[in-house]
């Protein structure tokens, strides 16, 4: 009877033991299938960040470019104003620093042609020393 029981013990250890060999070898081989899942959505989401990147690059961009035209298009509707005998405002004067110092610093991420940029220069500074004039300093004014 003892060698019967010891049978069945080892029997059922074996049982036990095989059991737990598939199931390691189960999970260890899900495991391995997860990894390879998370590296592919990895790469994915590093895929979808770049695209991203660039796609906010060529936003900013636009915007700039959007921006500059508006400003560039206030300057020169105060020109005309100036040229009809207007007086500008401090506040005036002002904006007009501030816009040509946010158009010179981004003449170059523009991209813009050498023509192009040679005459928002130029126009920049034939409005520079036209209100000139206006202002004390010829400089920006300050609150």
């Amino acid at each position: 009877m003892k060698n019967n029981t010891a049978s069945i013990i080892i029997a059922i250890l074996a049982i036990i033991c095989a059991v737990l060999i598939f199931l390691n070898y189960t999970l260890k081989k899900e495991n391995s299938g997860l990894k390879d899942g998370v590296k592919t959505l990895t790469s994915e989401k590093i895929a979808a960040f770049v695209e991203l990147e660039e796609c906010l690059r060529q936003n900013e961009k636009f915007l700039k470019k959007e921006l500059v035209d508006r400003y560039t298009d206030s300057l020169i509707a105060l020109r005309n104003k100036v040229e009809n005998g207007y007086i500008p405002a401090d506040e005036e004067i002002k904006n007009f620093f501030d816009r040509t110092e946010f158009i010179i610093s981004n003449i170059e991420f523009l991209d813009l042609s050498t023509e192009k940029a040679s005459q928002y220069v130029y126009f920049i500074e034939s409005m520079r020393n036209l209100l000139k004039t206006f202002s004390v300093t010829g400089e920006k004014t300050e609150d």
